[in-house]
C-alpha cells in the first residue's frame, strides 16, 4: 500500500489569505484613484467658473462703454457709482460701479477719469476687474496698462 502524506491544512489557508490581502489591496487602490478623479473633476468645475466669470466681469465694463456711447447725457444720466447690479448673462451674472476718482461726480468736469469696475459671478465663483478710462478725441479709451484684478 502506498502512503500518502496528510495535507497540510495550514498551507491552503494561507493561500487564501494571501489572495484576500491582494484583493483588499486592489480595491483600495481603485477606491482611492475613484475618489482622486472626482477631486480634479471638482476643482476644474470650478477653474472653468472662475474663467467664465472674467469674462463676465470684462463684459460689464463693454456694457460700460455702451452705455456711455449711447447716451450723450451720461454724465448728467447716471449717477457715480452702481450702474448695473446682477444683469443676467449666459450661466452667471454681472454688476457694473463707474466712479469718478478725482472728485466723485461723474457730472463736474467731462474730461476726468473714470475707473470701471466689473464683477461677474458663476455658481458661487466671482471676479472683478477694474479699468481706467480717459478721454480722447471726444471718445473713450481704457488707459494703457490699468487693466487690474480687484482683490477684497
Amino acid at each position: 500500500m502506498t502512503s500518502r502524506k496528510p495535507r497540510d491544512n495550514r498551507r491552503r489557508g494561507s493561500v487564501y489569505v494571501i489572495v484576500l490581502g491582494t484583493a483588499m489591496c486592489v480595491a483600495t487602490i481603485g477606491l482611492a484613484a475613484i475618489l482622486s478623479v472626482r477631486v480634479d473633476r471638482r476643482r476644474s468645475g470650478d477653474s472653468v467658473d472662475t474663467i467664465a466669470t472674467r469674462y463676465y466681469a470684462r463684459a460689464a465694463i463693454e456694457m460700460g462703454f455702451q452705455i456711455i456711447h449711447d447716451d450723450p447725457s451720461w454724465r448728467t444720466t447716471y449717477p457715480n457709482g452702481v450702474w448695473l447690479t446682477n444683469v443676467p448673462f449666459a450661466d452667471g451674472d454681472f454688476s457694473l460701479t463707474v466712479t469718478d476718482p478725482e472728485d466723485g461726480n461723474l457730472a463736474t468736469a467731462p474730461n476726468n477719469f473714470l475707473v470701471m469696475t466689473g464683477t461677474g459671478i458663476k455658481s458661487g465663483a466671482s471676479y472683478s476687474l477694474r479699468a481706467t478710462v480717459e478721454t480722447l478725441r471726444g471718445g473713450f479709451q481704457i488707459q494703457s496698462g490699468s487693466w487690474q484684478r480687484v482683490v477684497p
